[in-house]
């Protein structure tokens, strides 16, 4: 279980009882995020499954829909929760522009610029070092055809 500690521009950071931190790209929640909110989050292979603890207030007997009488307990099985599937294997990743980041690609790809552009300044540097001999045109030609084919977002912004 954790707590979010802190939202910022385009990410939520969750504080995790075990003293660990979780930070979530803003734009992957699918609900309206405040500061203390009490959430499970749960690890994927592809991300994080969050869901919003509700905080249960005392309710009469009679006016609470989840209580179970001949058992004198609550009932667990009518409770419903909010479950959310979070993306993070773009957490890593850089968001660029699709249109310069194509053209950066299909006209610098063998000299990396479009590396230099996503801010992967070391792959750009290696695709310089190695341009002679036409591998990195080869992977830049590949980049270009995952990259053209990717759906950008209404901004027309990709992550890569």
């Amino acid at each position: 279980m954790g707590e979010i500690i802190k939202i910022e521009i385009d990410s939520v950071v969750v504080g995790m009882d075990d003293g660990s931190v979780v930070r979530v790209n803003l734009s992957d929640v699918n609900f309206l995020p405040q500061i203390g909110d009490r959430v499970k989050v749960f690890k994927d292979d592809k991300g994080y499954l969050l869901s919003k603890i509700k905080e249960e207030k005392f309710v009469e007997k009679e006016s609470n829909p989840y209580y179970d009488f001949e058992k004198n307990v609550p009932d667990e099985s009518r409770k419903v929760y909010n479950n959310y599937y979070i993306n993070t294997s773009i957490q890593d990743k850089k968001k660029v522009n699709k249109i310069a980041y194509v053209l950066l690609a299909f006209f610098l790809g063998g000299f990396g610029g479009h590396k230099f552009y996503s801010g992967k300044i070391g792959t750009g540097i290696l695709y310089l070092i190695f341009s002679w001999t036409f591998i990195p045109s080869i992977i830049a030609f590949v980049e270009f055809l995952i990259a053209l084919t990717k759906s950008s977002d209404e901004n027309g912004e990709i992550y890569v």
